[in-house]
């Protein structure tokens, strides 16, 4: 049985490589295929390729054998569906796509709820690690943040606006926990601005 302790900041993470990445000029294409890279490297690192590099399923993960990279291929198959599906609605209210803008924003919408599936995926790994005491507990909420935000957003889009308010009340509240009792400056900072950048 596995005791060794995992680090994981959804947060941090997600905001290092969407600033990096693009979405610093809101380039949510530049950003969707840095995830797809980050993806594919992360696979291959983890064993998780047939020959030529072709993916495979998730292989079953127990509390005992997941990793950091794990949780990291986690969070980027969310991240990367979520920049498809912000492509996706973009592309959807150009003029020059007015004639197929109801079938993009139907894909966009498979895209976004692919992306709750990741990050509920992840989630539950977060939990079974905190559970089993090789998560803290600050790297718990910051994916619980990751989660809520997220699926807050995917309501919203479908206006589903009363759900989606509680989701990202629950996120807010979280959010500001973790600002109020951050150890380091740029810890209260980046609650602060998943707060005030992905709540509003």
């Amino acid at each position: 049985m596995s005791d060794s302790q995992v680090s994981f900041r959804a947060l941090q993470l997600a905001n290092e490589h969407r600033s990096a990445y693009g979405l610093r000029y809101n380039d949510v294409t530049r950003y969707r295929k840095h995830c797809a890279n980050r993806t594919h490297r992360l696979r291959s690192t983890l064993k998780m390729t047939h020959g030529k590099g072709r993916e495979k399923k998730l292989a079953p993960l127990t509390t005992d054998t997941v990793k950091d990279g794990h949780l990291q291929l986690l969070l980027f198959e969310a991240e990367r569906a979520w920049a498809y599906a912000q492509d996706l609605i973009a592309q959807s209210t150009r003029p020059a796509n007015e004639g197929h803008a109801g079938t993009l924003r139907h894909s966009a919408t498979g895209r976004f709820r692919r992306s709750v599936h990741w990050a509920t995926q992840l989630l539950s790994h977060c939990q079974a690690l905190h559970a089993a005491s090789r998560l803290s507990t600050e790297n718990l909420v910051q994916a619980i943040v990751y989660t809520l935000i997220l699926n807050g957003r995917f309501l919203r889009y479908r206006d589903d606006f009363e759900d989606a308010l509680v989701q990202l009340s629950v996120a807010r509240y979280l959010l500001d926990e973790l600002a109020d009792r951050a150890d380091t400056s740029r810890d209260q900072a980046l609650a602060t601005l998943f707060r005030t950048r992905s709540v509003l």
